[in-house]
C-alpha cells in the first residue's frame, strides 16, 4: 500500500521528483488490486442474486 500512497503524493508534494522509478510500483500495485477487488465484488453480487 505504501507504493500507492507514494504515487498519490507525487502529484501533491513537490519534494518527490516525478520519475518512472517512483511511478511504476504504484501503478503495478493498483493494476494488481483492481482485478482482485473486482472479482471480490462480482462474487458478492453473485451471492446476493441467489
Amino acid at each position: 500500500m505504501s507504493h500507492v500512497l507514494e504515487l498519490g503524493r507525487q502529484s501533491t508534494v513537490s519534494g518527490i521528483d516525478l520519475s518512472l522509478a517512483h511511478t511504476w510500483p504504484g501503478l503495478a500495485s493498483i493494476a494488481g488490486l483492481v482485478p482482485f477487488f473486482g472479482a471480490l465484488a462480482l462474487v458478492g453480487l453473485w451471492c446476493m442474486g441467489r
